[in-house]
């Protein structure tokens, strides 16, 4: 692909990151300092986006 393309190569790339870092954040909900049981319950959620997973575990914490 280097090759063919030369350095479109290198635009290819940086566009596909630049399109999954903003999916990864909305959709991965952040499980550091959190016990197997918030994390189970974080992935839990029905919705698939991270703030409403977190919502979704602040309520069941109460």
């Amino acid at each position: 692909m280097s090759q063919k393309l030369g350095e479109k190569t290198l635009y290819i790339f940086a566009a596909y990151n630049a399109i999954t870092i903003p999916m990864i954040w909305a959709l991965y909900p952040a499980t550091s300092q959190r016990t197997l049981e918030e994390r189970n319950l974080l992935f839990a959620s029905d919705s698939i986006w991270n703030w409403e997973a977190e919502k979704n575990l602040a309520l069941l914490r109460e």
